[in-house]
This record gives structure tokens, sequence and C-alpha cells, in this order.
């Protein structure tokens, strides 16, 4: 493990870092939460590029080099199963990022953290196993009420870490069904009161959910003929919802619509924010700034730019 950061080292990260954040004077914690597949990850991605340190399983976070022609190995990955991965990760995060800054290099401004459902699980599973063992060298039979407070307190330990990092937090998670009894809505976690806990920690909330949209269906012509290619809407593949009938949702950075285009970077530059743009990234900007001057018209986005 690296050695912490002492205090001059600490202050010199922050000067540097905090031309990042704008008027906040500190970077934001968001969780993205809704059903798989909906375009979390692929945001990050599109987002963030090169910029962000990204932990999770490393197979689920595939659509981030196809999206963006980045290679897997030259974005920042961390492959893990466990919370407690998470947190030794973060322990080396403010020294790496420090020895980047000193090398010329731009540094990471976010850390995306894909998924928590998975993580957590994996942590409860991880502590379970300690518990049975602990239990069985007592000669006592197995008992894992204790593993959700366990559990709840790692995932606690992990957001008050992350805010020494000078860096945005972005987690991603599933949804929890909205039709299931109390808390409904929150971010699927192993307990049913661990996704309202994680809720109160984290800063914004946005559920992702996907737009419906009328395409054009490919079907197979008699004969065998090869079926037209289906239309791919212009866009992102879903939208973000700041406020929700049927899920918590909060948006703490003041800029978010009610439901819109999944863009977080878009989002943390309205925000006052300041997230460069990868130069292969670049050919995004003419449609992020179509889109802008749309919905500040009161166009449907939507409907007009695909």
């Amino acid at each position: 493990m690296a050695n912490p950061l002492n205090l001059e080292e600490r202050q010199e990260l922050l000067t540097h870092m905090a031309q990042y954040w704008g008027h906040h004077g500190a970077p934001s914690s968001i969780c993205t939460f809704g059903s798989p597949g909906v375009g979390k990850t692929l945001d990050n991605g599109m987002s963030f590029h090169r910029l962000a340190i990204y932990i999770g399983i490393k197979s689920h976070l595939t659509s981030i080099p196809a999206a963006t022609g980045i290679p897997m190995g030259e974005l920042a990955v961390m492959d893990v199963r466990t919370i407690s991965q998470v947190v030794s990760v973060m322990h080396e995060v403010s020294r790496w990022n420090l020895e980047r800054i000193r090398a010329g290099e731009m540094p990471w401004i976010a850390m995306v953290i894909d998924d928590l459902q998975y993580l957590a699980t994996g942590q409860f599973q991880a502590r379970e196993q300690e518990m049975i063992q602990a239990r069985a060298a007592e000669g006592k039979d197995p008992d894992s009420r204790g593993v959700y407070l366990s559990v709840t307190k790692d995932i606690g330990y992990m957001m008050n870490l992350v805010r020494d990092l000078s860096l945005h937090l972005i987690i991603n998670s599933h949804a929890r069904d909205r039709d299931e009894t109390l808390p409904r809505g929150t971010p699927m976690l192993p307990s049913r009161n661990m996704g309202q806990t994680f809720s109160g920690q984290i800063g914004t909330l946005l559920y992702a959910e996907k737009e419906v949209t009328t395409t054009v269906q490919a079907f197979a012509m008699p004969g065998g003929a090869a079926p037209e290619e289906a239309s791919k809407p212009f866009g992102w593949p879903g939208r973000y919802c700041a406020h929700h009938p049927s899920y918590i949702c909060r948006d703490r950075l003041g800029a978010a619509p009610e439901r819109g285009p999944m863009n977080l970077r878009e989002l943390l530059i309205s925000a006052g924010h300041s997230v460069p743009r990868a130069p292969e990234m670049e050919w995004l900007d003419p449609a992020v700034e179509s889109g802008a001057e749309a919905l500040l018209a009161g166009a449907d986005y939507w409907s007009e730019l695909r």
C-alpha cells in the first residue's frame, strides 16, 4: 500500500484539483440507478473517458471501450469484487493522482464505482463467511443478522473515505423494484434498509430509464432476403430523472432537468464544474450543443433531434 499523503502533499493535490470544481469548492457525489443495460456505464465512459478511474467488475465495463474507441488497456480500470477491495484502491488513488500531476499528466477527475449492487453482494458474502468461521470456532451456529450491519458500515466507511480523494464520485447501481414494499425506488442492496441508508449518504440520486421511442423494426423478407437495418435514435440511450413519482431522486447539483438526456458531463458543467473533453471525443460537442440549444428553446429533445 502506498504511503498516505502528508499535509503538504495533500495541499498540493487539493490546490491543483480545485480548478475542476468551479464555485463549489468541492467535487460532487452522484448515484445513478436503474435497470441493467439502460446505459449508465456507457454514459460514464462518454463523460469521463481517460479522466476517470473505473472500479468494479472489469467484464461489466466493456461498453466504455466499445463506445469511445479507447482500448480497455488505456483506461484506468481496477477489477474488484467487494467493498473492501474498493477501499484498498481508494487508499492508493491520491498518491497515484499526485504522481500523475507531478509528471505533467492530466489527473483523474472522477472515480466511477460500477456496480454497487454487485460489490455490496460480494461484500455480504465475504462478511458472511467471516462470521460463519468465527462462530464455528466458538462452537456456535451461523447467525447472519449482524452481517447486514457490517456491510452497511463498510459502505459508510467507503463513502467517508472518498471525500478525501478530491474526485467526483460516480456510483452506479441497479434499482430496487418500485412495486416492492418500502423502501422502494432505492438502489438495490442486500438488505431492505441498506438502500435507504445509502441514499442518505450520497449527494445526487438520478434514476436512469430507457427512452421509449418508435423505431423501424427489421423483418426478414420471404425468400431469405436480408432484413433492413433498424433506425437508430440520435443521442444517448436513455434519460436521467431528477424527479420521479416511484423512485427516490435528488438533484443536489441544481442543474438536472426533471427528465433529461443521459449525460453526466453536461450536468456537472451546468453546475459549474470543469470536465475536459478528450481529443477523440470532440465530435460529441456539436451534438451536445444542438441538444442544449433545443432544450433551452423549449423544444422536445427526444422528438426533434433524433
